[in-house]
């Protein structure tokens, strides 16, 4: 069995989340909105499946809230 249920990471402004088999990713830079990825079916997450899984996008997003509001605050490079 899979150590964790879920992940989350952070890393300046990129973020994601694996929940199971999907994984959601945001990068605030880029301002494409939020993709999401079926990682069994697709490893190399080159097909954003947002649009044809807004239940599953919202899930996902929700989670990572859930876990973002539960942590510190990330710090920026140049707090370091």
């Amino acid at each position: 069995e899979p150590p964790h249920e879920a992940l989350f990471w952070r890393s300046g402004r990129q973020q994601a989340a694996r929940v199971g088999e999907w994984k959601l990713v945001r990068d605030s830079r880029s301002g494409g909105g939020d993709m999401l990825f079926n990682l069994a079916d697709d490893i190399a997450e080159s097909n954003d499946l947002a649009a044809v899984n807004p239940e599953k996008l919202r899930e996902l997003q929700e989670a990572y809230a859930a876990w973002d509001r539960e942590t510190i605050p990330g710090r920026s490079a140049k707090a370091r």
